[in-house]
């Protein structure tokens, strides 16, 4: 079965064999963006779809992805302002809000979860999703320009 922590419904691209969750970082440049509520309803339609897509147990990712968002949206308007150390130790924690929370749910519902190691899989996925982070979150700020949303 697919791992979340490395799955996402878009095009997928590899840097260095690891795969960036493109859903995870759109649900934090969201939260950011235009705050924790909406954040949290990305949170729970993108989970949602992505768990009918991959066959994993329906829900999990939203109830992985709500508390990432509900976190980024402490960021909110932060890297407008020139906050981007604090932005980036928020969008830390959060990469690893989720990614703990969703082993753990793994593990209630008695799925047999891949433990990767730390230093392997863990922290270098979890700072690719860092340097990613940027490019989503502009890419967030042109589709709110596109829209016409604030």
């Amino acid at each position: 079965m697919i791992s979340i922590l490395q799955a996402s419904l878009l095009p997928r691209f590899t840097i260095l064999g690891l795969t960036p969750n493109l859903l995870l970082l759109t649900v934090l440049a969201s939260s950011i963006r235009q705050g924790p509520n909406h954040g949290m309803m990305w949170a729970w339609i993108g989970g949602m779809v992505s768990d009918l897509t991959l066959g994993a147990t329906l829900g999990l990712s939203s109830l992985a992805l709500i508390p990432a968002a509900l976190l980024a949206g402490l960021a909110r308007h932060r890297p407008l302002r020139g906050g981007w150390v604090t932005t980036a130790l928020i969008i830390g924690a959060a990469l690893a809000v989720f990614q703990v929370a969703y082993l753990m749910l793994q593990t209630v519902v008695g799925q047999t979860i891949f433990a990767p190691g730390i230093r392997q899989i863990v922290l270098p996925l979890w700072g690719l999703h860092l340097l990613a982070f940027p490019l989503v979150y502009a890419g967030v700020l042109a589709m709110g320009r596109l829209t016409g949303s604030r």
